[in-house]
């Protein structure tokens, strides 16, 4: 994902810029960050699946 992410960066901000994604039935495994992007257009997530294993605290 980064490195898509990544071949949509914008030069003048360096942010990646999307118009309209949608992701149908997409799934995603590991750390997917979307805060940096920009959805110029409509963004929609039907039936996408975000699995991310966290390590587990202890004390």
């Amino acid at each position: 994902m980064d490195q898509w992410l990544d071949a949509l960066v914008d030069p003048t901000t360096g942010r990646p810029h999307l118009g309209n994604a949608i992701f149908y039935r997409a799934g995603f495994t590991g750390r997917v960050d979307f805060r940096e992007a920009t959805f110029t257009g409509v963004a929609l997530f039907f039936e996408t699946t975000f699995n991310v294993v966290t390590p587990s605290l202890t004390t």
